[in-house]
């Protein structure tokens, strides 16, 4: 008698890949690498990788291009022996019936970086390192969030209020470096985007107490959302989350799959609002 083995699925898949790092006390949408300020893209459609895809990724190259094996083969290229790819997911996008609404299917599929091809690595136009200021970079996301709700620097709390809508920081002096200041400023900013006359979530709108699912969700939405401005700024998030933080969200990950799905969407919804990038992306499709 053969015994068919449990299909997998893609939620299991990522959510298995999170927990590990989670588990092993790495937060897998902060900035850990050194190298270029490129964020990861794909070489063929030069195409940025956003949300989920954009920490799924563990660059540890130099080079922030990545291929799908047949993008690989169509170049002309190869992949070097001995070299595992990366998952990334996208959603196939399937038309409904008359009375339905269009699917969305989520699959993935595996990418090399070109140091892992013999394809050619083109010169980087990135400025030199020298010339490359993270925190004026930093600086102009904040002052460039239109709608930001007003900020009050002193004491040793830093929080977003709902109620009141303002952020309260400590000073920047009171931080032990630059990056645990802008890493816990993004955090509040991410929050903030939340209100009901900003983006609306539900999340933040509806909690009640720490460690219930509204509030796990928004904190995990924040804490992704201030590790992409991070990596937009250029900056290395050491923002620390405390056990129960990280306790939690393993607990609602194990118990909804789909958990970081969301919270990765919303986390980007919040950076592009920050950004002022207003055009509303379709879906990532397959790049192969």
């Amino acid at each position: 008698m053969v015994v068919k083995k449990k299909k997998v699925s893609v939620y299991e898949i990522v959510v298995e890949r999170i927990l590990n790092k989670l588990e092993s006390g790495v937060i897998p949408w902060k900035k850990t690498w050194t190298g270029t300020t490129e964020l990861p893209k794909n070489f063929v459609s030069k195409k940025e990788y956003r949300g989920i895809n954009l920490w799924l990724l563990d660059t540890f190259y130099a080079c922030p291009y990545f291929v799908s094996y047949k993008q690989c083969n169509d170049l002309g290229g190869s992949i070097k022996a001995g070299e595992k790819g990366q998952i990334v997911v996208f959603w196939l996008i399937k038309d409904g019936d008359k009375d339905e609404k269009k699917k969305f299917i989520l699959r993935y599929y595996r990418v090399f970086n070109l140091e892992q091809t013999t394809l050619p690595i083109p010169v980087s136009t990135e400025p030199e390192e020298k010339l490359f200021d993270a925190i004026q970079r930093a600086e102009e996301i904040i002052k460039g969030y239109k709608t930001c709700p007003p900020v009050v620097f002193g004491g040793d709390r830093a929080c977003y209020s709902l109620n009141l809508d303002k952020i309260k920081m400590p000073t920047k002096d009171s931080f032990s470096g630059n990056n645990e200041f802008y890493g816990t400023f993004f955090h509040e900013l991410i929050h903030s985007t939340g209100h009901k006359d900003r983006l609306n979530r539900e999340e933040i709108n509806g909690f009640s107490f720490k460690g219930d699912t509204d509030y796990s969700k928004e904190e995990l939405t924040a804490e992704m959302g201030a590790g992409f401005l991070c990596q937009h700024a250029g900056i290395d998030n050491t923002l620390d989350n405390s056990a129960s933080y990280i306790a939690s969200w393993l607990k609602h990950l194990q118990n909804d799959k789909k958990m970081i799905f969301s919270a990765a969407s919303k986390a980007q919804k919040a950076v592009d609002y920050i950004l002022d990038k207003n055009a509303t992306p379709e879906p990532e499709t397959t790049e192969e």
